[in-house]
């Protein structure tokens, strides 16, 4: 006896039932952005934002690779332990309050 796969759900649009959602706010996205405009600034950020962190790990990284060079490797470790913690607190200081 063959066992046969059950047919698939199709929707109006032609397409299976979980997907139509997804393709309906896509279709009303595209209708009241225009097209790409807010997509472009959504990648525009998304690429300044990994510019920004980029930076930011380089400079890390060559400060501790001269501490680990100068210094002994347990100062390298130290100065990013250290960045670690006080990026830490500030995330718990700034952190949303509760809502009234």
């Amino acid at each position: 006896m063959m066992h046969r796969a059950k047919p698939t759900a199709v929707s109006k649009a032609g397409l299976p039932p979980h997907t139509e959602p997804i393709c309906r706010s896509w279709v009303h996205f595209r209708r009241t952005t225009g097209g790409g405009a807010r997509r472009a600034s959504a990648a525009t950020i998304r690429g300044g934002l990994g510019l920004t962190q980029s930076l930011g790990d380089l400079g890390a990284t060559l400060v501790a690779g001269i501490l680990w060079s100068v210094f002994t490797p347990a100062v390298a470790f130290g100065y990013a332990a250290a960045w670690m913690t006080a990026s830490v607190l500030t995330a718990w200081w700034l952190r949303p309050g509760p809502s009234t």
